[in-house]
């Protein structure tokens, strides 16, 4: 009985059935590589569009949009100079956006690095890019004296302040952003702000309302505006010690100043970025969300990011 005699793959067979496959590869990570991009900038802006909303509920039910970050009471009164709660837009419209257990643990008359840790090092997905990198609770360059009442007498506790990342924080104009000016911004957002609708005469369609920061650049809480802290730039050969004020965690300008738009080469910790490429996304007074390109005329950019600077502006 003849036996059949069984031919395998030859060696240049081989080497071609490989270079298929190395060909079939390359063409799809990239494709993978879009759709995962596309989805990623996609879930962004339905973050920030539910940010807007939260933020709308607010105003309706308070009469104007929250501060940018408080250091006063209700009826203008300083809490604490020494140490402030400076409890930022995005803690005060956790209940708006379904975190009612959340917001009910917090004391906003007491400073952030006085609450309980779990409380501010609560990670929350509606405040995080997903084309971000994952940035565990961070420590904040600030220290909270935390009183500790005994019997007869009273201790005090010195507490590293970590708090929980975030990706959105709100614009705070066109000014720089610093200690002397952290009450004046033209923007929506500045310290113990209280900016209703009506304020924004440059129009609610062209005034942005909050905008990306990305962790390549700096790092930014939903919590508040530490303070003591050091937001600090963190790209390859930024100097980490020329950092931001402690407001710039929760806020950034838009400044008309050559190299300061979206991924500004200036690597400015105080400033926007995403990871998104070509630029990053905005929440707009109006509610709608749009993609600020990095080469936005800079005279723009500014323009769009006051209240009532008599400008007028919009995107290309």
């Amino acid at each position: 009985m003849a036996r059949t005699k069984r031919r395998g793959f030859t060696l240049i067979e081989l080497l071609v059935v490989i270079a298929i496959i190395a060909i079939l590869v390359a063409l799809l990570v990239p494709a993978v590589q879009r759709v995962r991009a596309a989805a990623a900038a996609t879930q962004c802006r339905n973050n920030l569009k539910q940010i807007g909303l939260a933020l709308h509920s607010f105003h309706d039910r308070n009469k104007g949009f929250p501060a940018g970050f408080i250091t006063k009471s209700a009826d203008g009164i300083v809490i604490d100079p020494l140490s402030p709660p400076d409890w930022g837009w995005a803690a005060l419209i956790l209940n708006d956006l379904e975190q009612n257990n959340l917001w009910a643990q917090i004391n906003f008359r007491v400073a952030v690095g006085a609450a309980k840790q779990p409380v501010r090092e609560a990670p929350l997905s509606i405040f995080l890019c997903p084309a971000d990198h994952s940035i565990p609770p961070f420590d904040s360059g600030a220290i909270a004296i935390v009183p500790l009442v005994q019997p007869q007498v009273a201790f005090h506790n010195f507490v590293q302040v970590t708090v929980a990342h975030a990706n959105y924080v709100g614009v705070f104009g066109s000014g720089d952003l610093l200690a002397a000016s952290a009450a004046n911004g033209n923007g929506i957002f500045y310290q113990d702000s209280r900016t209703r609708l009506l304020d924004v005469t440059d129009g609610t369609s062209c005034t942005f309302l909050v905008g990306e920061r990305s962790s390549d650049l700096s790092l930014a809480t939903w919590t508040g505006a530490i303070h003591g802290g050091r937001v600090r730039p963190r790209r390859p050969g930024t100097d980490p010690n020329n950092y931001a004020h402690w407001s710039a965690y929760v806020l950034s300008p838009c400044s008309s100043d050559p190299g300061r738009g979206p991924n500004s080469p200036a690597n400015r910790a105080e400033d926007f970025a995403s990871l998104h490429g070509g630029g990053a996304h905005f929440l707009f007074a109006d509610g709608s969300v749009h993609f600020v390109v990095n080469g936005i005329q800079r005279s723009v950019y500014a323009a769009m990011a006051t209240r009532a600077g008599g400008e007028v502006a919009s995107l290309p």
